[in-house]
């Protein structure tokens, strides 16, 4: 009976429970130290982060009542030490959890992270999901954060100790990604089918290859908000889509002058979202400026955006200097509510676009040797200038 529950729970439209109006959610941690505070967070440990609610643990308990919205699912973080929510590593004490129109009933000792939730399909089906796709990438994280942790500073220092270690977690995301397209072929009917789609299209849709696995996906899926909001980029890339004419926009740069995007008509610009704080970003920044000083020279020139905020003004400043970035930096400081980053509906960084001397997006998301020969298709070898 239990395992046909759980099938029923899978291929349902479980998207349509995921768009309740209201959610509540009732924590039972009997050992939990009295006066504890838990905060229920949206997009917990970015830099967008929103808190939906709070509690305060009386007598082991505490629960969480609000509207959901748009909201489909959030992390209960908790607050052993007393500092607030901006006082807890990415690491602390937290649990993921779908918010849904039943009641959530979540039961542990004195922590949510291994705290059991029943009293939910829509979570009873991501238990599902996490062991079928995600445990496996999860489980060699962890064992090469350990790994890492056991190194010494020679090691760490070391680029091919590094380098080693990230061809291991390239090959869990490689096998990752594949039990995401399995699971979305095999259950079309499930909410965590469409979320794992939207996953592995990114940024830089490949879309001979995701469109029929959208078109596979059960009608209530397709229609739903998130379905219908994916799809307007899938079949319709609109104002960021190859052969657009790039949005103009002005912010101020880091020396606090305001430069337009129009500026920089006449030559090739790679416009460049980033920020200090995301590691593949500057992880990536070494390929740009390899291609900035093959091709300065031939009219080519790059235009950073960070999604930086006020308060990592310092962070942004450093992170250019550090990484010898000499191309026009800007920034309203406004981090993921930046307002060139929102005109080109940036949703993850690093992201670029690649426009032509007559405004035109010529290429999108160009990663590491791939700008470099993109620049050789059209300025040439980029040598004795």
């Amino acid at each position: 009976m239990k395992r046909i529950l759980l099938l029923i729970a899978i291929t349902m439209p479980v998207l349509l429970t995921a768009q309740t109006s209201s959610y509540s959610i009732i924590v039972r941690l009997p050992a939990l130290k009295e006066n504890t505070h838990a905060y229920l967070v949206e997009d917990w440990g970015w830099s967008n982060q929103r808190i939906l609610d709070s509690a305060v643990c009386k007598q082991g308990a505490f629960v969480f009542k609000g509207a959901a919205g748009n909201t489909v699912k959030a992390h209960i973080v908790m607050d052993h030490t007393g500092l607030g929510i901006a006082g807890q590593e990415r690491t602390a004490d937290a649990l993921l959890v779908y918010l849904d129109s039943t009641t959530v009933m979540i039961k542990g000792k004195d922590s949510v992270r291994k705290a059991v939730i029943s009293g939910s399909t829509l979570n009873e089906a991501y238990k599902h999901y996490y062991k079928m796709v995600l445990a496996d990438g999860e489980n060699a994280n962890q064992a090469l954060e350990a790994v890492y942790a056991r190194a010494t500073p020679a090691q760490k220092n070391d680029a091919a100790f590094r380098d080693s270690l990230m061809d291991i977690i390239k090959q869990a995301w490689v096998k990752r990604d594949s039990l995401k397209y399995a699971y979305i072929k095999k259950y079309p009917r499930s909410y965590f089918s469409l979320e794992a789609l939207i996953e592995v299209a990114g940024q830089d849709i490949d879309v001979l290859k995701i469109k029929p696995l959208f078109e596979g996906l059960a009608s209530p899926l397709r229609n739903s908000r998130q379905g219908l909001a994916f799809a307007k980029i899938l079949y319709d890339m609109g104002p960021t889509s190859v052969g657009a004419y790039a949005s103009d926009f002005a912010q101020p740069d880091s020396a606090g002058n305001m430069v337009r995007l129009a500026d920089f008509k006449g030559r090739y610009v790679l416009l460049d979202f980033w920020a200090s704080w995301c590691g593949p970003c500057r992880a990536e920044n070494p390929a740009v400026l390899k291609a900035y000083n093959t091709y300065k020279d031939k009219s080519f020139t790059v235009l950073g955006v960070s999604l930086d905020e006020t308060s990592k003004r310092q962070a942004w400043l450093q992170a250019i200097e550090k990484d010898g970035l000499p191309w026009t930096q800007v920034s309203d400081l406004k981090g993921w509510n930046n307002a060139a980053a929102r005109l080109y509906g940036v949703m993850a960084i690093p992201q670029n676009y690649l426009i032509d001397p007559s405004g035109k997006i010529i290429a999108r998301n160009l990663r590491g040797e791939a700008l470099q020969a993109k620049l050789k298709e059209i300025l040439g070898d980029g040598k004795g200038q």
